[in-house]
């Protein structure tokens, strides 16, 4: 990898042989040559090769060459972004791609329903437990359940017999 010192010093020459350096900065370089022979080379097969390339003809350009270019490039622009959507004209392909996504979302959630049901069931679990465990262990299986039935057959009164009779121990 080139040191930054090299660039520098590739772009002071390349710029002594346009001759675009001030005194100062031609000053240096020639201080810079007399010290350094490799760097002399340099200088001197860059200012050859400059001599060369200014001995070369003009490459012929076609009056219409920015043309021919804009039109090369626009053309290259069209079947790029035509390549790029062809396959979403085909209905199969849309028709595939909405049925995945609308399946992905339904299974999520199902996924999701499912996981809220189990914790729902962890939670019921877990209170029935904390209720057993306060009962002695000969009684937990028979007291559970013993008055299930009882229970269920009661009949609820209805709310304004609640209410009334909640108002009148409420204002004993």
């Amino acid at each position: 990898m080139n040191k930054p010192e090299n660039n520098q010093i590739d772009e002071l020459i390349a710029r002594a042989v346009r001759g675009e350096l001030k005194e100062a900065e031609r000053r240096d370089l020639e201080h810079r040559m007399q010290l350094d022979s490799d760097l002399r080379d340099r200088f001197e097969m860059e200012q050859s090769l400059e001599q060369l390339l200014e001995r070369l003809p003009n490459a012929p350009v076609a009056t219409n060459f920015t043309s021919r270019v804009m039109q090369a490039v626009a053309a290259d622009q069209r079947s790029a972004t035509s390549s790029k959507r062809a396959w979403w004209r085909i209905p199969f392909v849309r028709l595939a791609t909405g049925l995945s996504v609308v399946t992905i979302a339904g299974v999520l959630s199902l996924n999701e329903y499912r996981k809220s049901q189990r914790n729902e069931m962890v939670r019921s679990v877990a209170s029935f437990t904390e209720i057993a465990s306060a009962m002695s262990p000969e009684d937990r299986p028979a007291l559970a359940f013993r008055d299930f039935d009882a229970i269920a057959n009661l009949s609820v009164p209805a709310e304004s017999e609640l209410d009334l009779e909640l108002l009148v121990a409420l204002q004993k």
